[in-house]
């Protein structure tokens, strides 16, 4: 199977200017923004990569409000953070904007709820995100208590915030499909149907793997990357089937709490993921993939 599928290789995107805990993603224009967490006492850094064939990251201002560990999506052409720790390690609630046409950020309406690990993901007009909030204590590092059970959904438009359902668990990531928005971390997957507002439990990993990453491959399957024993395992779900495999192909580094996002709808991009030496970003061509999944990976069911 190894050779019949594609496998991971370093990417030839330049390298981050600064190595740290990064998070990525990418935008229908082709430019690819990454924000770089925890350098220099706990800084956040900003870079833009125009497009897959530029040689050099652009700096950009930074957001406003210090924060590390928040979520980031693409929306349109605004890049949007979201929640994360403070210096102090208290949970803050900010959600701000920065427009990639000027440059410049604003801040949009915060959460409902200050939210430290979180995820986020976007559907239309909306975004959906859960994860950590505090309920009471004093700091991360001091009996801090969360409910880990908690999500709300953004109405970017409206610039509102409205509280989800309870969910039965929390979670490391987040990707859509469909009309169904899944939350993946530890062995689990759940889903929410954003038509009927109901959660509904998933078949359970092979193997579980917490600080992970993940992304939508067409219009049927996700795919995990990272986390788990030594941070390489790569597995795949079937949306349709509610079934998972281990994916023949393994990350060349191991990554935990790394991201991952879809450049020019060809090819899985990942980065970051470690503490200390931060392995350079790698590549899976996708451009026939989830055919080839269709077809092949699950055509012994």
């Amino acid at each position: 199977l190894v050779s019949i599928f594609p496998t991971w290789k370093e990417s030839t995107l330049p390298r981050l200017p600064l190595e740290s805990q990064t998070w990525i993603t990418s935008f229908s224009s082709g430019e690819i923004v990454g924000i770089v967490h925890g350098y220099d006492d706990k800084k956040t850094a900003l870079f833009s990569l125009k497009n897959s064939t530029s040689s050099s990251w652009e700096t950009l201002p930074p957001p406003p409000t210090e924060g590390r560990f928040g979520a980031v999506v693409a929306f349109d052409d605004m890049f949007i953070v979201l929640g994360g720790w403070d210096s102090n390690y208290y949970a803050i609630s900010r959600v701000e904007a920065m427009d990639l046409s000027t440059r410049t950020w604003r801040s949009l309406a915060p959460m409902k709820y200050a939210r430290s690990s979180l995820g986020a993901v976007t559907k239309g007009r909306q975004i959906f995100v859960y994860g950590e909030v505090k309920i009471e204590g004093e700091d991360s590092f001091s009996g801090e208590v969360f409910n880990i059970g908690s999500a709300e959904v953004f109405d970017v438009d409206a610039n509102e915030w409205q509280d989800l359902p309870p969910m039965s668990n929390g979670g490391d990531t987040a990707v859509c499909i469909g009309e169904e928005v899944y939350f993946i971390g530890s062995s689990f997957i759940i889903g929410f149907d954003t038509k009927t507002e109901q959660w509904s439990t998933k078949a359970p990993m092979h193997r579980p793997v917490s600080d992970c990453s993940a992304v939508a491959v067409g219009d049927r399957f996700i795919m995990v990357m990272g986390g788990g024993v030594d941070g390489t395992m790569v597995q795949i779900y079937d949306s349709t089937k509610d079934r998972w495999k281990e994916y023949p192909s393994q990350l060349l580094y191991g990554r935990f709490g790394g991201s991952a996002t879809i450049v020019d709808n060809s090819r899985v991009l990942v980065a970051g993921g470690s503490y200390g030496h931060i392995p350079p970003m790698e590549e899976l061509e996708i451009s026939e993939f989830a055919k080839l999944l269709e077809d092949l990976f699950f055509e012994d069911d």
